[in-house]
């Protein structure tokens, strides 16, 4: 599993929604790849990787939803900043009670947010990269 935080300054979001709301799902290795390139020229990128290994340790004490909301969290903890989230969970009200349990309580969550909002389709191409990478 892997769970990406991306961002850049108000200043660098003309350029990215220059670069289009781009479904990662959508788009071939290749198509990730190139634009990536050009997001790390001005976004920052923060990630973090969980192993299947690690998932099933974990799984002893938490479900997947809580596992992927924690890896959330630990990378949002300490932004000041506006975050956005693809909601994750069916309900928000659920996912926002997760996040609560793991220290974050300022965010936005919703779903298919990778598709309205350019900055939440950054940091899933970036993810799908890095995970095509582990795959592969």
């Amino acid at each position: 599993m892997v769970v990406c935080l991306a961002y850049c300054s108000r200043n660098d979001e003309k350029r990215l929604k220059q670069l289009g709301k781009k479904d990662s799902k959508q788009l071939s290795a290749k198509q990730r790849s190139e634009i990536y390139e050009q997001l790390k020229q001005f976004c920052t990128f923060k990630w973090a990787e969980i192993s299947a290994a690690d998932i099933n340790k974990m799984m002893a004490e938490m479900n997947l939803n809580d596992i992927e909301a924690k890896a959330m969290a630990n990378l949002i903890k300490h932004i000041d900043a506006d975050v956005m989230i693809d909601l994750p969970d069916r309900y928000a009200y659920t996912f926002q009670k997760r996040m609560e349990t793991f220290g974050v309580k300022k965010f936005e969550a919703q779903h298919k947010a990778d598709e309205n909002y350019p900055i939440v389709a950054a940091a899933s191409i970036c993810a799908k990269l890095l995970r095509d990478k582990k795959i592969a």
